[in-house]
C-alpha cells in the first residue's frame, strides 16, 4: 500500500461495520444456485472474504469494503435489511437461484463446513492426531445440528482448492520438515520401509482416505438430510483423487476457462460416477483501475457473451448440475487482503449492476433448462479478447 495511504484517510473506523464482523455476511448475500436431480444451478459467490463495511490490516496490507460503506450511505441504518431485499429481487429477476453460502433470505443456499483439525500442511490436516476425529465431531455438532432440518440448505462443501494433489512428494517433504505432529510421526514411520516417490504418493493416498472417512462419516452422523458436495478441487487433480471423491454425493470443481471441457467432464463422471458442480468461474476485463481476473475478455459486453457461452455449453453436459459465479461484486481496486483486485462482479462497489452482463445472464437462464435437456442447442458465439488460460496448479 505504499503511496496509497491517502486513500484510507476518509475511511470510517472499524467500528462502523453495519453487517457484523464475520465473513460471508448474510446482510449482503453473495449469489445464486439451484440443485436437485439434473436441475441447473447458477451461483455468484459471496463478495469478499471479510467483514462488510470495514477496513482491515492483513500483515503489511490494508484492504477495504467499499460496497459495505456505499450500502450504508444508500440505505442508512436499515442497510442490512434493505440490501438483502434488493439482492433477493435481483436474483429472482436475473434467473439466479440461491443466495450464496449463507442464508439471508428464504431461498436455497450452500454452507461451508468449517472444521478444525490442528496444523495444516499444504491443505493436509493433522488427521493422525489423537483428537482429530473428536475435533471434527465437535465442529460438526456445533455447525450441522442447527441446519439439519433446514429445508433451504442444499448441502456442504468441506474444503476449497487443496494445493497438494499433483504435488504429493513436495507435500511429504513439507510434512517431514514441518512441525512435530502425529501426521509427521506417521509419515516418518511409513517412510522407514523406503522413501520413494511411489511410497510418498501412497502415504498421501492413505492420509487423504483417512480424512475423507472421518469427514464424511461425521457429517452423515449429524446431518443425514443434506448433500455432501465435497471439496472444490482446482486445476486437474490426478485420477485417483477423482475416484476417491466418489465418497461425496457431488463432485465439485473450480474451472476457470472459456468453457468447461466436455471431455474432462466425461472423464470425471466416468471416474467418480457423481453429478458435477462447478464451484467457481468468472470473466473480467481491465477497467476502473482493476485487473481482469483469471479469464479476460475485451469489454463489459463480452463478459456477457462469455457467460452465455460458458454456461450454455457447460450445461449441455447431462451430468453438470451447477455453476457458481465468483463473485457477486468487484474486488476493491486497491486490492483485497492478498492484493487481488479483479473486475469480476455482477455489480460494482457502488451497487450498480453491469447491464450487458446481467442481460446475458437473464436470457441464458431463461433457456437453460431446454439446453440441459437437449431440447435446444447452446450458443456458438464466443467472446472477443480471450487470452490463454493456464490454471493448472
Amino acid at each position: 500500500m505504499r503511496g496509497r495511504d491517502s486513500i484510507f484517510e476518509a475511511i470510517p473506523p472499524q467500528q462502523v461495520n453495519q453487517f457484523g464482523n464475520r465473513p460471508n455476511n448474510p446482510g449482503q448475500p453473495g449469489g445464486i444456485t439451484q440443485q436437485g436431480g439434473n436441475q441447473p444451478q447458477n451461483q455468484a459467490t459471496n463478495p469478499q472474504g471479510g467483514p462488510q463495511g470495514q477496513n482491515r490490516a492483513m500483515g503489511n496490507r490494508r484492504t477495504a469494503d467499499f460496497l459495505g460503506w456505499n450500502l450504508q450511505r444508500r440505505y442508512g441504518d436499515s442497510a442490512r435489511v434493505r440490501a438483502t431485499e434488493m439482492t433477493t429481487r435481483r436474483l429472482n429477476a436475473w434467473g439466479l437461484t440461491t443466495g450464496g453460502n449463507t442464508q439471508a433470505a428464504p431461498r436455497p443456499f450452500i454452507s461451508n463446513f468449517r472444521a478444525g483439525g490442528g496444523a495444516m500442511i499444504m491443505g493436509i490436516p493433522d488427521v493422525y492426531a489423537k483428537d482429530f476425529a473428536a475435533s471434527i465431531d465437535q465442529s460438526a455438532k456445533q455447525q450441522l445440528i442447527p441446519q439439519k432440518d433446514n429445508q433451504w440448505l442444499i448441502g456442504y462443501w468441506i474444503a476449497n482448492e487443496p494445493p497438494w494433489p499433483n504435488r504429493e512428494s513436495l507435500a511429504v517433504t513439507q510434512i517431514l520438515e514441518g512441525p512435530d505432529t502425529e501426521t509427521r510421526r506417521a509419515c516418518e514411520a511409513f517412510m522407514k520401509a523406503g522413501d520413494t516417490p511411489e511410497r510418498r504418493l501412497e502415504f498421501c493416498k492413505q492420509t487423504f482416505q483417512k480424512y475423507l472417512d472421518i469427514m464424511v462419516g461425521t457429517i452423515k452422523k449429524y446431518d443425514p438430510h443434506h448433500l455432501i458436495l465435497g471439496i472444490r478441487f482446482g486445476g486437474n487433480p490426478p485420477d485417483y483423487i477423482i475416484k476417491m471423491a466418489s465418497i461425496f454425493d457431488v463432485y465439485s470443481l473450480n474451472t476457470y476457462s472459456y468453457t468447461p471441457d466436455p471431455k474432462y467432464l466425461d472423464k470425471i463422471y466416468a471416474l467418480a460416477g457423481r453429478p458435477m458442480l462447478i464451484g467457481e468461474f468468472h470473466f473480467g476485463t481491465p477497467a476502473r483501475g482493476m485487473s481482469s481476473g483469471l479469464c479476460q475478455v475485451k469489454d463489459q459486453y463480452n463478459r456477457g457473451v462469455a457467460y452465455s457461452y460458458y454456461v450454455e455449453n457447460g450445461f449441455s453436459h447431462p451430468a453438470l448440475i451447477g455453476a457458481h459465479w465468483f463473485q457477486w461484486t468487484d474486488e476493491p481496486s486497491i486490492g483485497r487482503n492478498d492484493g487481488e483486485n479483479y473486475n469480476i462482479g455482477l455489480i460494482d462497489v457502488t451497487d450498480r449492476p453491469y447491464k450487458d452482463l446481467i442481460q446475458a445472464i437473464t436470457q441464458t437462464n431463461k433457456n437453460l433448462m431446454k439446453i440441459h435437456a437437449g431440447e435446444a442447442p447452446p450458443t456458438s458465439k464466443m467472446a472477443e479478447g480471450r487470452t490463454k488460460v493456464d490454471f493448472n496448479y
